[in-house]
């Protein structure tokens, strides 16, 4: 297991240099990337860079959300609600009302599956961790959650390949991220 603090994470240009992104962790092979989990902030309109041959998860975690047009089709990309499509597609992202951060999973499909679900603590009928694999990543968004060898993560962090949650703490948000085989990926 590794723990990514927030105060960590440095900050990079966007491959088409129209902002800036956070990577947490991320994995390549001979073939090139695998997986990679990252931070941005998009406080403009503008194109997406491409990720031709990868596919991408995007979920809102600050703001008001994002509408991406992607030519002949629009994904609404609300708050705190999980978007999947084609990371080689020409997108163009228009804030639905100011400056958003947002997390990426970034994968390709021939060599993992990925997923994303949030979980939430103290909240009643809230999703919270399954029984089952910890999933490959978890990012705090608020609150905190223990591991079970009892590392606290706190609102920013991140951990890769993860113990089991063994405690959310009341108001905790958070997001998990599952990288399984190719056609093998439950929701985390």
């Amino acid at each position: 297991m590794r723990v990514v603090a927030a105060a960590g994470l440095v900050a990079e240009p966007w491959r088409n240099g129209g902002g800036i992104t956070r990577e947490i962790s991320a994995h390549s092979d001979a073939a090139g990337l695998v997986w990679r989990l990252s931070l941005a902030k998009i406080d403009r309109d503008g194109p997406f860079s491409a990720f031709p041959g990868l596919r991408r998860i995007l979920t809102v975690v600050d703001g008001d959300g994002l509408v991406l047009d992607l030519g002949a089709r629009r994904l609404s990309a609300q708050p705190l609600q999980p978007v999947a499509f084609d990371g080689g597609a020409t997108v163009t992202a228009r804030l639905a009302g100011g400056p958003v951060r947002v997390l990426n999973v970034i994968w390709r499909p021939a060599a993992v599956a990925a997923a994303v679900r949030l979980w939430r603590g103290g909240a009643p009928g809230g999703d919270s961790p399954a029984p089952g694999p910890a999933p490959a990543a978890l990012h705090v968004l608020a609150g905190s959650c223990r591991l079970a060898d009892g590392t606290l993560l706190a609102a920013g962090d991140s951990a890769i390949d993860p113990l089991p949650v063994v405690a959310l703490g009341a108001g905790a948000l958070m997001v998990a991220v599952r990288l399984d085989p190719p056609g093998a990926c439950p929701a985390p």
